[in-house]
Parts: C-alpha cells; sequence; structure tokens
C-alpha cells in the first residue's frame, strides 16, 4: 500500500483562483453549506481526503494510478481555464476539449458522486438478499447456485438468514476498487477523459 497522502477531488489549480494571490500557499474561505459555517483554510487541506483515490493493489502493482492519471487530466485543464480566464472566452479546437475534460471531472469525481454510488449500492445488495431469502425454495437454490461456483461450502439455514436479512442489522460497503471502477466508467462517457482513464480501467483488480 502507498504513503498516505491527501487527495483533492477540486484540483488545487482552481482552488488558488478563490484566493486573494493565486499562490499556492494563500488561504481562501470555506462555507459548509449545510450547517453554515466558515472558516479559512489552506489549498492542502480543502476539499480533499486522504488515500481518496487510492486502489487496493499487490506490491508490484502502483496503487496511485487513478491519481496520476486524474493529475495529467488536471494539468491539461489547468492550461484551458488560464485561457478562458485571461481572455474572458470559451477556447476552441485542443484546448476546448481540454477544458471540457477537467469540467466533466469535476462533476463526476467527488464524494457527492461516490456517496449516491454507495447508497445505490447498499439499497441493490439489500434487494438481493431479500429476494433470496423470500423463500426456502429460492434461498436452497441460491445456496446450491453458490456451492456450485465454490463460493463457500457452509450456509445458514433459510429461517436465520430470513430473519438476520430483515432485522436490517449488518452495513454493507462496497471494495474500494469496484467504487473507483464504477468513477472511470463515468468519466469515459466523457471523450477526453476517455483515453487517460483506460489504462486504469484495465488494471484496477476487481
Amino acid at each position: 500500500m502507498s504513503t498516505q497522502k491527501k487527495h483533492h477531488y477540486v484540483p488545487r489549480f482552481y482552488l488558488r483562483g478563490f484566493t486573494r494571490t493565486g499562490a499556492s500557499d494563500d488561504r481562501l474561505f470555506v462555507l459548509d453549506t449545510q450547517s453554515g459555517r466558515q472558516w479559512k483554510s489552506s489549498i492542502n487541506n480543502t476539499a480533499c481526503e486522504k488515500d481518496f483515490y487510492v486502489l487496493e493493489v499487490d506490491d508490484e502493482k502502483d496503487a496511485l494510478l487513478l491519481e496520476k492519471a486524474l493529475a495529467k487530466i488536471e494539468a491539461d485543464g489547468a492550461e484551458a481555464i488560464r485561457v478562458v480566464a485571461m481572455q474572458k472566452r470559451i477556447p476552441s479546437g485542443e484546448l476546448y476539449r481540454k477544458l471540457m475534460g477537467v469540467l466533466g471531472l469535476m462533476a463526476i469525481r467527488g464524494p457527492g458522486v461516490l456517496d449516491a454510488i454507495d447508497k445505490w449500492y447498499e439499497k441493490f445488495v439489500r434487494g438481493m438478499f431479500r429476494e433470496a431469502t423470500s423463500s426456502e425454495e429460492r434461498w436452497n437454490a441460491s445456496v446450491a447456485e453458490m456451492k456450485r461456483k465454490g463460493h463457500c461450502d457452509a450456509f445458514s439455514s433459510w429461517k436465520e438468514m430470513h430473519d438476520f436479512v430483515r432485522s436490517d442489522d449488518y452495513t454493507i460497503k462496497m471494495g474500494q476498487n469496484r467504487r473507483m471502477s464504477l468513477i472511470v466508467d463515468l468519466l469515459s462517457k466523457t471523450p477526453r477523459v476517455a483515453l487517460a482513464t483506460e489504462m486504469v480501467r484495465r488494471r484496477i483488480v476487481q
């Protein structure tokens, strides 16, 4: 696993535009739209989370593969946004494609999207569990199929699973690599981003 570090879901170059001087060491104002709380913060501590894009990989693989791919898109986007800021117009040609790439990236990559994905996944899996335990016959058929695929040899009885599933006394969490692969899938819908994320798609451990 890589050394822990903060990964920004809003690019640092973009955050610099909200400071007085535009310098990396300047400070900006942060507003929590839910609580209304406001405070000053540094760029390094704003719009970021520790190991947000780290992949769960073997030692010989690069756990920061996705983070590096996103950094390349950000670098291209910074160039395009500088043109917009200086010339007060939307660029054309290659710069326009770079601009659309970074805007697409910023719309998709944040914790709000991941939170929505997590909630959808939890609802979907809970629904599958309820369906699989809706009757003893259906549960026995599911167990037989899982044993056939070699997932496990021992399973709880239908009554135990039926009561457990309906107790809702359990949590469901999507694996980090699966979460990141869904982000890559969303990013791939943006043509400029697709090129930078294709190698990530191929190498993420499912």
